[in-house]
């Protein structure tokens, strides 16, 4: 599948085939690491926020994905003290991307608009 704007670079578009489909869609670069089975560094975890999900993605060998529904999220905010967006979901562990704060700010925006979408729907 191909990112019809040209916009994602292809490893996103590998890890997340289903996203060209949850478009539109705005991606952020975290300063959160992840593992992804490189040798010695861990990889850059990447904040995808679709029309209906927000995915997760660390590329490397043994890739992190994860997609989270915006019905699921409870309280997302962005906590000052560690610099990061802060997502608790209500079916696995919080996600936390640490982010500069305009960035971090822009996804809650984003974030919350797309769950009033979703309520309103």
């Amino acid at each position: 599948m191909e990112d019809p704007s040209g916009r994602l670079p292809q490893w996103v578009v590998r890890l997340f085939p289903d996203l060209c489909c949850d478009a539109p869609y705005s991606l952020y670069r975290s300063a959160t690491r992840v593992e992804t089975g490189a040798w010695l560094m861990k990889k850059r975890l990447y904040a995808c926020a679709g029309q209906r999900f927000l995915w997760l993605a660390g590329n490397g060998p043994q890739a992190y994905v994860r997609k989270v529904s915006y019905d699921n999220m409870l309280l997302p905010a962005y906590n000052h003290v560690t610099g990061e967006v802060v997502i608790k979901v209500d079916d696995g562990e919080p996600v936390k991307l640490k982010m500069k704060p305009v960035d971090g700010y822009n996804l809650l925006d984003l974030i919350n608009n797309r769950k009033k979408e979703s309520h309103n729907a």
